[in-house]
């Protein structure tokens, strides 16, 4: 069993992920699968928010 995970992104992005695993009572070596779902559920969200941001900024032709 492993019991680690990956994260790609941002220190707050990870914070807000670890935050809502904490809400719904997830613990990394019962609910591994879930914890990482939520990880890369959240950084997918601030690359998404990232690039809005951008664009709005007219960055993004």
């Amino acid at each position: 069993m492993s019991l680690s995970v990956t994260f790609r992104g941002t220190p707050n992005a990870l914070t807000r992920a670890l935050r809502k695993c904490a809400m719904r009572g997830l613990s990394l070596p019962a609910d591994r699968d879930k914890v990482q779902r939520v990880l890369d559920r959240e950084a997918k969200r601030a690359e998404t928010m990232r690039i809005l941001n951008i664009s709005r900024r007219g960055g993004i032709a």
